[in-house]
């Protein structure tokens, strides 16, 4: 309950709110994909984890002011203009997101979106016009496997992206 800064835990068969942790700030999201929980406190540029089952926030991870988050399965997708950072949510205690230390760059204005199983991250830019597909599973960690154009993308355009699957769908508003 974001007027109250309240983040809580349902019971869903008893239908009884049964946990809460108090967030830090009024503007906050919470990102969630079944056990892994995440609060995105848009006001002072953090990430922190939320244990489910006690409902106890942990400490917070900076992130770059205006950051895009996406979660899928345990991946954390953070874009911050130009730098994709892509981790796993057990990694987010003490990482850092410098743009030198970015897991790929891709084109700035647009959003961010990872699959539901977590392997693969998309990232959408107006101003490329181009949607970059990033596969976290590989060998030797996350790569950019491919880059489409996006015919009939305005580059001032506001994109977003949502992930199905392997498949990412561009929304053009």
């Amino acid at each position: 309950k974001s007027n109250d800064l309240l983040v809580g835990h349902l019971n869903y068969p008893s239908r009884l709110l049964d946990g809460a942790a108090r967030a830090r700030a009024g503007e906050f999201d919470v990102l969630q994909d079944a056990a892994t929980v995440i609060v995105h406190d848009q006001t002072n540029a953090t990430l922190t984890l939320v244990d489910p089952a006690t409902v106890e926030l942990s400490n917070p991870t900076a992130v770059p002011a205006g950051a895009d988050v996406a979660l899928g399965g345990t991946t954390i997708a953070v874009r911050a203009g130009r730098a994709l950072h892509i981790l796993p949510a057990d990694g987010l205690a003490g990482a850092t997101f410098a743009e030198d230390a970015a897991t790929a760059e891709v084109g700035a204005g647009g959003g961010v979106a990872v699959s539901s199983d977590g392997d693969f991250v998309f990232a959408v830019s107006a101003a490329e016009r181009t949607l970059t597909r990033v596969a976290t599973s590989g060998a030797d960690g996350p790569s950019i496997d491919a880059v489409v154009t996006l015919d009939g993308i305005g580059r001032s355009a506001r994109v977003q992206v949502a992930a199905i699957n392997d498949t990412a769908v561009v929304f053009d508003a």
